[in-house]
């Protein structure tokens, strides 16, 4: 007897599903393409129990007759691809005709649709893979399906469904980022009866991010757009001010398809580094636009992973987006929330018995009466019942302090960039325009205009001509400048300014080998010698000399005169095992530039080190000539700023 055999077809689908079909949030995912495949305008989804009880998802879309109902439970049947050809050129979300059957053979599935020309629709109920009954029913146009009792028949799956909490939390996330990919959509998500978000489904992403996020998280975005022959990029970014522990902020869509992709992170990453504090991550919801040949989404089955002709010019084209509106966006923190542009995402009063517990309504500028999900709300209870409630540095490093403090050349003035052709300012295609606040006056306006964003001549933001005043707690220097007061950090500021005196050093190739008395030996695993051997030769263009050393250690013969004044056999050693540690596929000359450089930044003056008048005014003069004077390396703010009438209201000398 043969010991191979064909498996019967009821196992093997179920063996199929375990691939689509993982946890609850999983159907909730197929389900949704399928509606927006369909062309749904408006998509509710309704669960139970964090969708382990049930599910239910209901669209307005264009339905099927009887016959293709039937079909559409039979494994690789589909309406969206015919032929081979089809596959290299994918415009849906789904193409594979595995989401209904897989979904239907390990759960009980009651699936309802009518065509807009037909009289009545159809009902068809299945178990676990199998066709029930087949019957006539009366509804409105669009599809229904309901799901319940998932994985009834593969009790084996539900050892490693996690707790409601977090099935939830999936569910939620998965709406999200349909509702983000699908702005045009209207959705609406409940969960055991309950509200938890409403988008208004008006085409516009700032009003799907301030329904499921809130409008504290949506009036600190500014919009993105980039165009080139092939490629559009365009999104909301977070303003610096905004960072996340995680990176589950960070959300690209590829033609209104959510997906992961570790070139487009890196690429988000790299902007952001030196703008966020240090382990921590953006805010970014970016759609990419292509021609569906240059992209693959049959990678995996959950079509999550995408594979781009040509990764490294669509990670450029993000790169670029974002820098530019970084760039340009204000970003001197005060009393106040930025206000880069004239615009305001208003929040209504909460309604509703749960509005204590987090359920809050919340409509967008013109009325759409969206329903907020605020990021509290994102671990949303779903067990829960309805209703429940230093020192003074030595005299060598002060000696550089005080030539680092010297008034930069002529020649080593940054060049302010022009404006570039295709950019705006404006929000008009993401957001309703909204009056400027008529109680700011004029003179704070004119104060303000500098710091708040781009004007019309496209020149970056800068911080204006500051006077130093005094030193607080020999940490932070006190100045005065057009009817505001700015607080900066004395340590962050002046480290920004050697970080880009040595950016421009290296990119001049001005950076030297720096000769060792004694050369240092860095012993390091065999692995990571093989993965350093390869860059030692780019890094004697930094002045870094290394040799190998038997088989897992390097003797260290010169270093950057950058270096000069630290202990250089410390920052040798660091650079070196931090180095081999980077991520494979990151940027070798970037990482090393920027190991070069943030170790040459130790010299900078100290926090408790005191400061003289000309010091302090030298720092000052210094911090409006960079390029990014608002954060310092690691992305801390350099500078705060308070403004005569944020000072007024908190002494209550005016009321608004």
């Amino acid at each position: 007897m043969s010991a191979i055999h064909i498996l019967d077809p009821g196992l093997s689908n179920r063996i199929a599903a375990g691939e689509v079909v993982e946890r609850p949030a999983s159907v909730v995912k197929e389900l949704i393409e399928n509606s927006i495949d369909a062309q749904a305008t408006h998509i509710r989804v309704a669960v139970e129990e964090a969708g382990m009880k049930t599910i239910r998802v209901v669209d307005d879309g264009t339905g099927m007759d009887r016959e293709d109902a039937q079909l559409a439970l039979r494994r690789h049947a589909t309406s969206k691809i015919a032929s081979e050809r089809d596959l290299f050129r994918i415009r849906t979300l789904g193409f594979r005709g595995e989401a209904l059957p897989s979904i239907a053979a390990v759960s009980k599935l009651v699936l309802k649709t009518r065509r807009r020309e037909d009289d009545a629709g159809t009902e068809i109920r299945a178990e676990g893979g199998t066709i029930v009954s087949t019957a006539e029913v009366g509804m409105a146009p669009g599809t229904d399906i309901f799901v319940e009792e998932l994985f009834f028949n593969t009790p084996a799956r539900l050892k490693y469904i996690k707790s409601l909490h977090t099935e939830g939390a999936h569910v939620v996330d998965a709406v999200t980022r349909a509702a983000l990919a699908h702005p045009e959509v209207a959705f609406t998500l409940s969960a055991d009866g309950r509200p938890v978000a409403t988008t208004p489904g008006d085409g516009r992403l700032l009003h799907a991010v301030a329904a499921l996020y809130g409008r504290d998280l949506a009036e600190k975005c500014i919009p993105v757009e980039e165009r080139g022959l092939d490629l559009r990029v365009w999104g909301l970014a977070g303003l610096p001010e905004i960072h996340r522990a995680g990176r589950g902020h960070v959300m690209f869509f590829v033609n209104g398809r959510p997906v992961r992709n570790p070139a487009l992170t890196r690429a988000v990453l790299d902007v952001y580094a030196g703008r966020l504090p240090i382990h921590r991550n953006p805010v970014v919801f970016l759609h990419l636009e292509l021609d569906p040949g240059l992209v693959d989404p049959n990678v995996h089955p959950a079509k999550l992973d995408v594979r781009f002709s040509e990764e490294r010019d669509v990670a450029g084209a993000v790169e670029r987006a974002l820098g530019r509106v970084l760039d340009r966006a204000r970003a001197i923190p005060g009393l106040h929330s930025p206000t880069g542009g004239p615009r305001e995402v208003r929040n209504p009063p909460r309604q509703g018995p749960d509005a204590a517990a987090g359920d809050a309504a919340q409509k967008t500028q013109r009325g759409s009466g969206a329903q907020t999900l605020r990021e509290s709300q994102m671990a949303f209870r779903w067990d829960s019942p309805p209703g429940g409630g230093r020192s003074p540095s030595s005299p060598l490093a002060r000696q550089r302090t005080l030539e680092a403090l010297a008034p930069i050349t002529a020649e080593e003035q940054p060049e302010a960039p022009g404006e570039r052709e295709g950019e705006t300012g404006s929000w008009s295609s993401l957001g309703p325009e909204v009056p400027v606040d008529s109680e700011r006056t004029e003179k704070e306006a004119a104060a303000t205009v500098e710091l708040e964003g781009v004007g019309a001549a496209g020149v970056r933001p800068r911080v204006p001509e500051l006077r130093a005043v005094a030193q607080v707690l020999n940490l932070y220097i006190v100045a005065e400048a057009e009817n505001s007061l700015f607080l900066i950090d004395q340590h962050a500021a002046h480290e920004k300014i050697l970080y880009e005196r040595f950016s421009r050093q290296i990119t001049r190739r001005e950076v030297g080998p720096m000769p060792l008395l004694v050369p240092i030996t860095v012993e390091l695993s065999v692995a990571e010698m093989h993965r350093l051997a390869p860059h030692l030769d780019m890094m004697k263009e930094y002045g870094l000399t290394a040799e190998p050393f038997g088989d897992n250690a390097l003797v260290v013969r010169t270093v950057p005169d950058i270096w000069d004044g630290q202990d250089v056999t410390a920052l040798t050693r660091e650079f070196l095992t931090e180095y081999v540690e980077r991520p494979i596929g990151q940027d070798p000359r970037r990482r090393l530039e920027q190991g070069v450089i943030t170790r040459a930044c130790r010299g900078a003056v100290k926090a408790g080190q005191p400061l003289s008048m000309p010091e302090m005014q030298a720092l000052c003069d210094q911090l409006r000539d960079l390029d990014n004077p608002f954060s310092c390396p690691h992305g801390r703010p350099t500078i705060l700023q308070w403004t005569r009438r944020d000072l007024d209201r908190q002494f209550q000398r005016i009321q608004h």
